[in-house]
């Protein structure tokens, strides 16, 4: 009996260590990323994680929600520096949101362009 106790303990301590490590990521960098194009044009990507709290729940739709929000807010500190002039009419976000395990981080591009046309060059020129 005590040897089926303890091989079913080992067995479990075993299951949940496996299960522990499977949710180890590596983390990603947070914060404004810039890419400088001519013209004065910036790419701006903003990545944000959802709280520690949120994380630690499991729940990915609210993951999703706090990560966003905190890239939002990221993107918006940003926007107001002096050197982005006209920001509603300048700047163009990126439609599409990416979502980084399950919600955990969620990640924001756009396009700053003085002059408000939004057009990238061809790479190579």
């Amino acid at each position: 009996m005590k040897t089926h106790t303890l091989l079913v303990g080992l067995t479990c301590s075993i299951l949940l260590t496996c299960i522990a490590c499977g949710r180890t990521r590596d983390p990603i960098p947070t914060g404004i990323t810039l890419i400088e194009y001519a013209g004065g044009k910036v790419g701006i990507t903003s990545t944000a994680q959802a709280s520690r709290s949120t994380i630690e729940s499991e729940n990915s739709v609210t993951m999703r929600n706090t990560s966003c929000e905190a890239a939002r807010l990221l993107l918006k500190a940003e926007l107001k520096k002096s050197v982005y002039k006209s920001v509603s009419r300048n700047f163009k976000q990126d439609a599409r949101t990416e979502f980084i395990y399950d919600g955990e981080y969620c990640r924001l591009r756009g396009l700053y362009d003085p002059e408000g046309k939004f057009e990238l060059p061809e790479p190579g020129r």
